[in-house]
């Protein structure tokens, strides 16, 4: 043990006498056997990092992104029965996209517009009782080709015979 004289009295002799414990030079893992170092003070969580190997340090610089993806047993089960739902959700719905047949031909007159006629007459003339007029007339401006809802006098327009 060294002994250490503390305070204002370490200069007159009376001092206050503490002992502690000398340090001893530590030696690296890396220093050579011929060349002994210098004592240099080490810090012990420094000394433990250079004792791990090099893919450990690797392994703790890694950013946590980087970590690779581990399923329990139950996380496991949660993602094959999804995929399972997934898969037979597509094969009963997907598998049902069928073409229809071609639609029956609509029989259709011409007819020429007369002065003061509407489109909402013609609609209402060719309804069927309980049908909305306004539905009548969208299906009249598709069948003339989408030409709007205006009507001039002298033109010609097709119109359904049944309904």
């Amino acid at each position: 043990m060294s002994t250490m004289a503390i305070g204002p009295a370490a200069n007159h002799g009376g001092a206050v006498v503490i002992p502690f414990p000398a340090r001893r030079p530590q030696v690296s893992a890396h220093a050579s056997a011929r060349r002994p170092q210098a004592a240099a003070p080490q810090r012990p969580h420094a000394a433990r990092a250079r004792q791990q190997p090099a893919d450990a340090a690797a392994r703790q610089r890694r950013p946590e992104s980087a970590a690779p993806l581990r399923l329990t047993a139950r996380g496991r089960r949660v993602v094959a029965l999804l995929s399972l739902v997934l898969v037979s959700a597509f094969a009963l719905i997907g598998t049902k996209a069928v073409a229809g047949g071609p639609a029956r031909a609509l029989e259709v007159e011409t007819y020429t517009v007369a002065a003061g006629d509407t489109l909402w007459e013609l609609a209402a003339q060719i309804a069927a009782p309980g049908e909305d007029v306004r539905d009548v007339i969208m299906e009249l401006v598709e069948l003339n080709g989408g030409g709007g809802a205006g009507l001039t006098a002298g033109q010609r327009i097709l119109l359904p015979v049944e309904r």
